[in-house]
């Protein structure tokens, strides 16, 4: 009877040295999870901000390229100035938004 006793204390200490491995495990796997969240939501963040860049940058191109055809527009019809002076103040308007934008971005950070 005492072998078989001996035994199934060996078994339990067994089980419970597994449980407590288990546990470590478990910890370590959350630990690494929540590192893992942390570095794909930066990577996200990144993601946002350069998308952000990325429009502002096409809005200013497409504002440039509307400028300067507006430019070309002018010189073979002969006049204006109104078209040209509108064109003007929504590619600055646009370059002020990204301006603000821009400055809003860095003093979240």
């Amino acid at each position: 009877m005492f072998g078989h006793q001996a035994h199934l204390k060996a078994l339990e200490s067994r089980r419970q040295l597994l449980i407590a491995e288990s546990e470590l495990n478990r910890h370590q796997a959350l630990q690494e999870w929540d590192v893992f969240a942390e570095e794909v939501r930066q990577v996200a963040e990144r993601a946002r901000s350069l998308n952000s860049l990325a429009a502002s940058f096409i809005s200013v191109v497409s504002g440039f390229s509307e400028l300067t055809a507006g430019r070309r527009q002018a010189a073979t019809v002969g006049g204006g100035w109104f078209h040209r002076l509108a064109t003007g103040a929504r590619f600055v308007s646009t370059l002020w938004f990204l301006y603000r934008s821009s400055r809003a971005a860095f003093a979240k950070r």
